[in-house]
């Protein structure tokens, strides 16, 4: 990399669920009250917050560093491309100040922007996550739980190995395909930075909608001043 060009920079949210002692702002833990760190992580994080609050203070962060007047080039990738949709909409002055171009990749918003076949199962989600929020099954999708099933499942053998890497090249489309060396890296990332309530959030996209998280009657008019969650645009 040219010493003298633009910077390279990596964005990362969610970053509470690598459950890392370092994450910890005292000995408690990151303001938990007593409730686990990994049960943190997996209530608490939502979209709203990577979009509103990470993304602005992480770009506010980057420039403050860099020390450059120059307008920034935002990549985002999956849920990285919804969170930049989300700032901008929210904040369209701020970002057209600070960002000069977004680069939005694998966009998670409509099921028409997916190929894989999987999207035949995304309105199977809704009643999914509603069973597994009232039966209090929220860690599933926490990191530490969901590497306790890959791993002994897809990194005990071979054949098991190459099972798991076509079902994610399906889940991925015809044009990507994982090489096996990348299998092990793959699932001791996977589900980092997420959550039930993220998880709830992407299902809108079997709907179409483009709107804020839906804390439930009541609690969204506390938290938005609506009776019914807000479209982003």
């Amino acid at each position: 990399m040219n010493p003298h060009s633009a910077y390279c920079i990596a964005l990362v949210y969610g970053v509470l669920s690598l459950e890392y002692k370092w994450v910890e702002l005292d000995k408690m833990g990151v303001r938990n009250n007593g409730i686990s760190q990994r049960k943190l992580v997996t209530t608490k994080l939502i979209v709203d917050e990577i979009a509103l609050k990470d993304v602005p203070a992480m770009l506010q962060l980057v420039k403050y560093h860099t020390r450059s007047r120059n307008k920034m080039i935002y990549i985002g990738h999956s849920l990285g491309t919804t969170a930049a949709l989300m700032y901008a909409s929210e904040y369209p002055d701020a970002a057209a100040n600070t960002v000069g171009l977004f680069v939005l990749l694998t966009p998670a918003y409509k099921l028409t922007n997916m190929r894989s076949p999987y999207r035949f199962l995304f309105p199977l989600l809704y009643p999914v996550l509603d069973i597994s929020n009232a039966l209090n099954l929220v860690q599933l999708v926490s990191r530490g739980s969901t590497r306790n099933v890959t791993r002994p499942l897809c990194l005990s053998s071979a054949p098991l190995m190459l099972a798991c890497l076509n079902v994610m090249n399906l889940f991925l489309g015809p044009f990507t395909q994982i090489s096996p060396e990348t299998i092990p890296v793959y699932f001791n990332q996977v589900p980092g930075g997420t959550s039930l309530k993220t998880i709830s959030y992407l299902t809108e996209a079997t709907r179409g909608q483009f709107r804020k998280y839906n804390y439930g009657v009541g609690e969204t008019d506390l938290c938005m001043g609506a009776i019914h969650h807000p479209n982003m645009i």
